[in-house]
């Protein structure tokens, strides 16, 4: 249950706060979304908080059900292969700050 809870805390927080930063385009560092994917795969070893993935051809955060909490308005299809790849496989995220780091990654 609390699992749950921390989940639906953090895409409360993700929805507070791309809604403050609406409207700013940034193309994201490649080379910081790898590291924040590497780091977010190491601490993901035991049970994750959730997976980033793909639906409809967009970034998503799971929260353990087949569809997504949330859809972010990045679409895949834009990222390096390498780095698509890696959402499509999913992307197991351990805690709250590695889903933070990750999203700030992908969303700049």
């Amino acid at each position: 249950m609390t699992k749950w809870w921390l989940c639906g805390v953090a895409l409360a927080i993700t929805v507070v706060s791309l809604s403050v930063i609406a409207g700013v385009a940034a193309t994201p560092d490649f080379g910081e979304v790898s590291s924040a994917t590497r780091a977010a795969e190491a601490a993901a070893s035991t049970a994750p908080f959730g997976t980033f993935g793909v639906y409809e051809g967009k970034l998503a955060f799971f929260c353990g059900e087949p569809t997504p909490d949330t859809v972010y308005e990045v679409w895949v299809s834009t990222l390096p292969d390498t780095e698509r790849e890696k959402l499509e496989a999913g992307i197991p995220v351990a805690d709250r700050a590695a889903y933070l780091a990750l999203l700030q990654a992908y969303t700049g």
